[in-house]
């Protein structure tokens, strides 16, 4: 009978890892003692809310994967702007804020990650409606309006751009992304430079530059906290590789929706010729119909 027993006992215990691992552990707001406390700020595909109001976006399930190594809760604390999120990190107010670029100034105000979460590049976008501008067309940028995230690391690798290419134009700072988005929407600016939205995004990439790791960022009073997300993160990578460009793949990647965008010779090369153009493509990877 004691034999039956500890068999038992077996087979619930493996049946409550199955169900632990099947289903993630839930990512939501609300007050804990023992829950990281992870800041959250509108951000396109990275972080958002679904329609039903939860959290979702490559942070969230790259979080996720850490919990279900770590054993790791989450207490999401909601913030109007990157900024603010940002403050909140550096006065020990949160624990976590995903998705940051890493800078030496930066790392005198807060822990990073060993390992990225990925690596992604910045980009200037325009209205898919807007046919004044082609890829890196540098005399049509001159005099753009271009708004930026006040203090991001994104809107100063777009001023390094500029000086780079010897673009002039107006720079305006946004404090929120949806309002900045927003003002590119409805015509107050001509475009945003911001690091990349992702398949979501409505929007066309005119030039894309700077492509630069993003770690999980961690209070400076939280070491323990960074110590236990290096392991799982170490974790994850031995046990799949592939899994960061998974995940890119499923909320980053351009999707078919997006127009491609031409440079401005590509453009008028196809707006010349006459007869139809002949390709060819890697059947493992067709083209989608249009």
């Amino acid at each position: 009978m004691q034999t039956k027993v500890k068999g038992m006992g077996g087979v619930l215990m493996m049946a409550v890892l199955f169900i632990v691992f099947l289903f993630p552990l839930d990512v939501s707001a609300g007050e804990s003692a023992s829950a990281a406390r992870v800041g959250y700020y509108e951000d396109g595909d990275y972080m958002y809310h679904n329609a039903q109001g939860e959290y979702e976006g490559y942070n969230f399930e790259f979080l996720q994967e850490v919990s279900k190594l770590s054993g790791l809760s989450y207490e999401v604390v909601d913030s109007p702007s990157w900024q603010e999120a940002f403050r909140l990190l550096i006065d020990g107010r949160i624990d976590i804020l995903p998705a940051v670029y890493r800078t030496e100034s930066r790392m005198d105000q807060m822990l990073f990650t060993d390992e990225s979460m990925c690596t992604i590049y910045t980009t200037l976008n325009v209205r898919m409606d807007d046919n004044r501008y082609n890829y890196e067309d540098f005399d049509a940028f001159q005099g753009m309006k271009v708004g930026i995230i006040k203090g991001g690391e994104d809107g100063e690798s777009f001023k390094r751009y500029c000086a780079e290419n010897s673009v002039t134009l107006t720079i305006v700072e946004y404090d929120e992304t949806q309002k900045l988005l927003d003002a590119l929407g409805n015509g107050t600016l001509d475009g945003v430079a911001i690091t990349h939205l992702g398949r979501s995004s409505v929007f066309r990439s005119v030039a894309r530059f700077a492509p630069t790791p993003m770690y999980i960022a961690v209070s400076k009073q939280r070491p323990d906290l960074l110590a236990q997300i290096n392991r799982s993160i170490n974790d994850i990578l031995l046990r799949n590789p592939d899994y960061r460009t998974d995940l890119y793949d499923k909320y980053l990647s351009p999707s078919a929706n997006q127009i491609p965008v031409l440079t401005r010779e590509e453009a008028e090369y196809i707006q010349a010729v006459k007869e139809p153009i002949h390709i060819s493509y890697d059947p493992s990877f067709a083209p989608p119909l249009i």
